[in-house]
Parts: C-alpha cells; structure tokens; sequence
C-alpha cells in the first residue's frame, strides 16, 4: 500500500479527534491501527483503544443497572464507529461517576465525559461494538423513536431478581425521583409498565397516571409511583442491594449527593 500523503494524514487526524477511536478510522481509510496511531500522535494524544470482547462479571444486579441507566437516558448509533452515549447532567457528579464504575465494572471500557456548551447537558460516551450489540439482548426499541418505544424485551418472569433489582436502580437513577416518595416518568408506556410490574414483583404496589399532552402536540408522560411509606421501603431495598454490588453509599447519596438521607 502507496505512503500516506498530506492530505490522507490530515484527514486521519481530523476523524480521529471526531470519533475518538483508532478502529473508526481504520474502517475509513483501511490503514493498519499501528499506522494510524503514528501520524495521530504526532499532532494529539492518543489514547489506546481498550477494545470489549466479553463481559467482566457476570453479576446480575450491575447488569441489570446498566441496562435500567441505558433504557432511562442511553442511546447508540453508528457513525463511523459503534458509540453509545447515556446522557446526564454535568452538575450531577456522584451520579455520573456512578454510571462510569457501572460501566467500568460490566466491560472494563474507558469512556468519554463532554459537555454541551453553554447548557448543563452532557454525555458519557464509549466506541464498543460488543456493547453496542449487548444492550439489545435485553432490550426492544425503535432506532428512530427510542425514548417513547423501550422496553425489556421479555415479561419479567423472564429476568433474575437481581436483575430486575438493577434495573430498578438504573431506571429510578436516570427517570425516577426518590426522595419522600418515588415517582418514575417516561413518555414509553410499555417502559412504564415494566417498572410498575419490577415494583409489583417485589411487593410493592405502584400507582400509574397517564398525563395528556397531546392538546399540545407532545407525547403522554406515564408516572408510576408509591406511597410515602412504600418509597420509604424502596429506599432501604435499594440501599441493600447497592451493598450487594459493593457500594457503600446509599442510592440517595449517588443520585442526590452526598450527605443525602
């Protein structure tokens, strides 16, 4: 194969800073990684791609809260590379690095944090074909529509207890409020009503109300929600099963802060 000219190694250095991933470039421009990583560095830092080939634990309640934070505020795409992103919130820093170690913990993957100018929106994002094709073992959703059409993709008598105790902790940490009470919000009646039936399965009895917006040309938002006392018990329920995971913060202290009760 011809040398790299000017151009080619200018055009390999602006993709790279674009997609962050040596493996992305290669698919553009069929030049070996150890090639590309050459002349990249010659103009940036470049980072050694951490690639995913299987999970790191099989443990059932960190997979479960990956797939409950990617359902709440995750999304993926192919542009270049496979990225996935879970959106969040740049002044909510216990939550974010909580969403890192789950990540870090599950495939052991490096990621991204960015920040949106001007606005307190930001995203965590990673290159990972493994992970990319992962969330869809257990989850449905429409590429075009996902916030309004995700769902797990089986009844939840299909999923361990662990799982779903996960899943629960990813839903309420991205789409739920748990503070005197929980209340869960998502404009995908189907995602709603896992998480009522998640709530049923543990003994809790959940109350669902539909707002409609569509006077307004919005979607419905699908609020599920407990009582003061049975948020109460949730918050304990969760706060054990986050010590099963290995954390020893409570779910109001990664979620809210610390020094949260």
């Amino acid at each position: 194969m011809k040398a790299l000219n000017e151009q080619e190694i200018l055009e390999i250095c602006k993709l790279y800073k674009e997609c962050g991933s040596l493996r992305g470039v290669n698919r553009v421009h069929k030049r070996s990684i150890n090639t590309i990583k050459k002349y990249a560095s010659m103009h940036m830092n470049v980072k050694t791609q951490n690639l995913v080939k299987q999970l790191c634990t099989e443990d059932q309640r960190i997979i479960g809260t990956y797939i409950g934070l990617w359902m709440g505020d995750g999304t993926q795409y192919y542009d270049k590379s496979f990225t996935v992103k879970i959106c969040c919130n740049k002044d909510e820093i216990t939550t974010n690095d909580f969403i890192k170690d789950i990540i870090y913990k599950l495939f052991k993957k490096k990621t991204y944090f960015s920040v949106y100018t001007k606005t307190k929106s930001a995203y965590i994002k990673l290159h990972s074909k493994f992970i990319f094709d992962f969330v869809k073992k257990y989850v449905n959703y429409n590429d075009k529509e996902k916030t309004i059409s995700v769902h797990l993709n089986d009844n939840i008598k299909c999923y361990s207890n662990e799982f779903l105790e996960g899943c629960l902790i990813g839903l309420i940490m991205t789409d739920g409020y748990l503070k005197k009470r929980m209340v869960f919000v998502s404009i995908s009646n189907s995602l709603a009503q896992n998480m009522a039936d998640i709530l049923k399965q543990f003994g809790f009895k959940p109350s669902i109300y539909i707002q409609n917006r569509k006077e307004k040309g919005w979607n419905d938002n699908h609020y599920v929600y407990l009582t003061k006392h049975e948020s109460l018990q949730l918050t304990e329920f969760l706060d054990n099963s986050l010590k099963q995971m290995g954390y020893n913060s409570t779910f109001k202290e990664l979620k809210y802060g610390p020094g949260e009760i």
